[in-house]
């Protein structure tokens, strides 16, 4: 029977230095997820506004702007192969 927990270890049986490989991504994703709007937004701002004369963004519609591209660009990982 084929699982959706099959490529995860229990927390319990990882070594710690599987425990620090898996903290640093953590932080990395958390950081990335915080870093990239402020990137886009800073971006948006200066091209958008200069080139194509559109309007300015916030923080919150860079957010939301980074969250809409990445459900319509992602593609699922396939773990079992």
């Amino acid at each position: 029977m084929s699982s959706i927990y099959n490529g995860y270890k229990n927390p319990a049986n990882l070594s710690e230095e599987e425990k620090n490989q898996q903290a640093l991504r953590g932080l990395g994703a958390l950081i990335t997820f915080f870093v990239k709007p402020v990137i886009v937004r800073w971006l948006w701002n200066w091209l958008g506004i200069t080139a194509l004369g559109l309007s300015s963004l916030t923080y919150l519609q860079a957010l939301a702007l980074c969250w809409l591209i990445s459900l319509l660009f992602s593609t699922q990982k396939d773990e079992s192969k």
